[in-house]
């Protein structure tokens, strides 16, 4: 008798040690994977878009669709020489690395954007992400006709 409970004790630690490896496998795997956000945001008197890594791994494959499109997105300060950042395909970020472009919000006729982020994470796992972007939210922090 005292075998037999032997065993079933044996039993459910090896079960409970499966079950705990496999939830901190888990764990450390969305811990450390990347994670590729978009977002608008004041630098230098200017919106910014911001296209960044906030994860701990590399990102590739990273593809952003903004509905609707984004247009007239540089600032009348800059000059256009490389393609909207928005339209870049199949690109790879660092963690923490970014790239920002300044936006013109005064020549918008569009404020608010859907945004769908798709990219590879360190354990070849696809990952999408879709949210909203709101322009408005600037117009009680700066004057846009003064950007």
């Amino acid at each position: 008798m005292i075998d037999f409970l032997t065993l079933i004790i044996a039993l459910i630690s090896l079960i409970i040690s499966i079950v705990t490896y496999a939830l901190e496998k888990k764990g450390f795997t969305e811990e450390y994977q990347a994670r590729v956000v978009a977002f608008f945001e004041i630098r230098d008197n200017k919106i910014y878009l911001i296209i960044k890594n906030v994860g701990k791994s590399i990102a590739s494959n990273i593809n952003i669709e903004f509905y609707p499109k984004l247009s007239t997105i540089l600032h009348p300060d800059f000059k256009r020489i490389l393609p909207l950042i928005s339209d870049y395909t199949d690109y790879t970020l660092a963690p923490n690395q970014e790239l920002a472009e300044a936006y013109d919000i005064t020549k918008s006729k569009d404020r608010i954007f859907t945004v769908t982020i798709s990219f590879k994470s360190n354990i070849n796992k696809q990952l999408s992400y879709k949210y909203t972007l709101n322009t408005y939210y600037f117009d009680n922090i700066i004057d846009i006709n003064n950007v």
